[in-house]
């Protein structure tokens, strides 16, 4: 079961439109500088700005290289497996990747810490998947 890149993944499920607005998340690999994003090894959906703040927006923040963990801000080892969430806009069809991400991470979470219970709708998504 993939999820649909023109859908949002959160409670409202609605049409995602072409050039929208996106927190984007995938399951990856930690890479260090000069790199802004983990490897996307598993995609796990584009949420619509007000479904990812209603859900997850305690854990919000803006972070750039080096990157620690959202919940209990340990640094990152080299390939480490994380969650992450950028920002971004909704590519044209054919393309997964949002685009306008800037060089941040919004959301970026260690193994160790997806199951917080902070942390659970992402994590439900990400067992549903895998």
């Amino acid at each position: 079961m993939t999820p649909r890149p023109e859908k949002c993944v959160g409670n409202c499920k609605r049409e995602i439109s072409l050039g929208q607005t996106i927190f984007q998340v995938y399951e990856g690999g930690y890479w260090s500088t000069p790199y802004i994003t983990p490897d996307r090894h598993m995609f796990l959906g584009n949420w619509c700005v007000d479904c990812f703040q209603r859900d997850l927006g305690h854990l919000i923040s803006s972070q750039v290289q080096p990157y620690s963990c959202t919940i209990c801000q340990r640094p990152f080892l080299e390939h480490e497996p994380v969650i992450y969430a950028t920002v971004g806009t909704r590519p044209a069809a054919g393309y997964l990747r949002a685009e306008k991400r800037g060089n941040e991470v919004h959301v970026i979470v260690c193994q160790d810490c997806w199951q917080d219970p902070s942390f659970e709708k992402l994590y439900r998504v990400y067992r549903l998947l895998s």
